[in-house]
């Protein structure tokens, strides 16, 4: 009796672990984010190497 409510608590355990991890689509997900947010700043630092010479900035 004790091995069998053991059990189920460990099955319990791994359940909620299983249920907070990520899985393959919010991993992908996220790296999409992320390259959108990569390109981004790549635009907003070109944007700024163009203004700065634009006024003469080095």
């Amino acid at each position: 009796m004790l091995l069998v409510i053991k059990v189920d608590v460990l099955q319990k355990d791994a359940d909620i672990i299983k249920s907070a991890m990520a899985t393959k689509e919010d991993i992908r997900l996220m790296n999409e984010r992320q390259d959108f947010q990569m390109e981004k700043l790549v635009r907003q630092e070109e944007d700024i190497y163009r203004l700065k010479r634009l006024v003469g900035v080095k």
